[in-house]
Parts: C-alpha cells; structure tokens; sequence
C-alpha cells in the first residue's frame, strides 16, 4: 500500500481513540505542613526534656519526602479504599465501587479465582481484620491503584514543590465520584496517621506518668491515714516507741508530699507539650463536585495517527524494497 493509505490509516485511528476513550476527572488537593520543634520548649521544663529521651523531628525535604511516600503507602491507600461514601441511593465502601466501576470481576483472572469470586466487602470490617479473600482482594485492587516502578499508576500522583514546600496529592480517574471521594478519604488518612506517628511516644510517657501520679497519691493517702491512726493512738500514754514510728510516719509523708508534686508538675508540662506538638496540616486548595472533566485532543491524537501512519508505511515500504533488492542479486 502507498504511504499515503498508511498515514490516512493512522489518522483515523488517532480519531477513533479520541472518540472512545473516556473522559479523566482529577481531584487535588493542595496543603502545606508545619511540624512544630519541641527542641528549646524541652530544655526549659526543668530537664524533662532529658527525662524523656526526645529529639526535634525531621525538617525540611525529608518530613516532605516522608509524607509523599506515606500518601502512597500500602496501608494509607488500603485504610482510604474502606472508607464509605454514598453511590447513588445508598452507602458503599470505596473498594466495592473501584470493583465495580473497573469491572474486575469480569476479568479473567477473578473469574477463575474462588477467593476473588465470591469477595464481599461490607461497612464493619477494618483493614487489620480483613478476612484472607478479602485480604487478597485489597492487594489486588492495591497494586491495581499504585502500580510498581516498571508500569506506574496514574490513578495516584503525590508530589511537593521544593521551593514553596507546597504538597499536591492527586487523583486521576475516569469516574468522577470515585477520584472526589478516593482524594478526601487518602487525604484524611495521611494526616490521621502523621498526626498518631507523631505524639505517640509522647502519649505513652503522659500514660505512663499519669499511672505513676496514680500510684504515689495511693501511697501518700495510706501513709496520711496511718499517721493519724498513730496520732489518735498517742492521746494517752505516749511510749518511746510509738514517738519513732510517727516520726518515720511524717518522714515518709514529707517525702510522698514532695515527690507528688514533683509528677504531677511533670504530668502538666507533658499534657502541655502533647497540646503543642501536634503537626499541623492546612489546605490550601480542594477540588469540589463538579469536576471539569479532561479529554484528550482530537487534533493531537489525529496528527500524532497521521505521522506514524506515515511512519510505518516507510518502513513497510523500505523493508520490501530492501526484500526484493536482496532477491534480485544472483
């Protein structure tokens, strides 16, 4: 065939994909975050920085860098893919409507599959619980949703801006409800778990010390009451004796009375810092319903059809050529 009939081959192909491929909603949001350094607040609360062990966090690129691979972690995206969301006149969980929407259950391989067949996914359960179809299933739909390093998913995209420390999680998809929803519900998930990762050994110190508080009010409480006891026991005849054990007594109470006040001032400062050590997040930007929707150029994907049309006649052409030149030598 001519080149000519090659490059218009290519053209309408360029035009039959522009026609039936579907229209791409992306929802973003846009935030920025600031983790507050505890470093010199520490130092000023009589050493209780030293009591508990703490370091400033990380800072700059590398807390951006850890929340951009957080945002697209295995765990974040499967805890994001549970949430519920209203689909039409009722509530569905945001993996039974990707399974839907993606028709994975006419595929092949779930067809074929027992476990995967037969998978439901209802409102009670959790990802730490899920059952082991249903945990075969969520990788499935994971992997499906993040891809790897040799075929990347544009479904997720999370990058930030190294200049302006400005974080953009996006979300691509052809249905439009589901890239909404799938973006808040990841979103939501990412600060969540940023926020428990970061005052969690701090919550464990204000428990264990609150447990401690606990204990020596107990014993200052029992150690008052035997005192009084000793006391009221003393009205009458007072032995040598009895004078040593009141004075062990309000030794023991002085000494419970001082180190009471010292945990509880520390239970204080550790509440306080607990307040103030929570990273903030704030949005700057958010998509809402409804989303322009994206659909690829019809005189793109045209020229683009047209050229390598003409392309491959080219080769088809000089290929015969060089067949025939090489079947006419003697």
């Amino acid at each position: 065939m001519p080149i000519t009939v090659w490059a218009a081959l290519g053209w309408l192909s360029g035009a039959g994909l522009a026609w039936w491929s579907d229209p791409m909603y992306t929802a973003r949001t846009t935030f920025v975050f600031k983790e507050d350094h505890q470093s010199s607040l520490l130092a000023g609360l009589s050493g209780i920085g030293n009591m508990l062990g703490m370091s400033a966090p990380g800072s700059g690129a590398g807390s951006l860098d850890r929340i951009v691979e957080l945002a697209g972690s295995h765990l974040l995206v499967g805890k994001a893919l549970l949430h519920s969301v209203r689909v039409g006149k009722q509530e569905d969980l945001l993996i039974n409507h990707l399974i839907n929407i993606q028709e994975l259950r006419h595929r092949k391989a779930w067809r074929e599959d027992s476990m995967l067949r037969t998978v439901q996914f209802d409102h009670r359960i959790t990802y730490e619980n899920l059952s082991l179809s249903q945990r075969k299933a969520m990788n499935w739909v994971i992997a499906m949703v993040r891809g790897n390093r040799q075929v990347p998913s544009e479904l997720v995209r999370v990058h930030f801006d190294k200049k302006s420390s400005v974080i953009h999680l996006q979300i691509k998809h052809r249905h439009e409800l589901f890239a909404y929803e799938f973006n808040r519900a990841l979103y939501t998930e990412l600060v969540n778990f940023y926020t428990l990762q970061a005052t969690q050994n701090l919550s464990t110190r204000v428990n264990t010390l609150q447990a401690k508080v606990d204990s020596i009010q107990n014993i200052l409480n029992v150690t008052q009451t035997a005192s009084a006891k000793s006391s009221d026991q003393g009205l009458g005849l007072v032995l040598q004796s009895d004078k040593v054990r009141q004075k062990r007594l309000n030794v023991r109470e002085n000494m419970l009375i001082m180190m009471y006040g010292e945990a509880v001032k520390n239970l204080e400062q550790l509440n306080f810092l607990l307040s103030t050590t929570t990273p903030s997040f704030s949005v700057i930007d958010q998509t809402y319903l409804p989303i322009k929707p994206y659909r690829r150029s019809w005189i793109g994907l045209m020229v683009l059809g047209l050229f390598a049309g003409a392309a491959l006649g080219m080769l088809i052409s000089g290929i015969r050529d060089l067949f025939r030149s090489t079947k006419a030598i003697p």
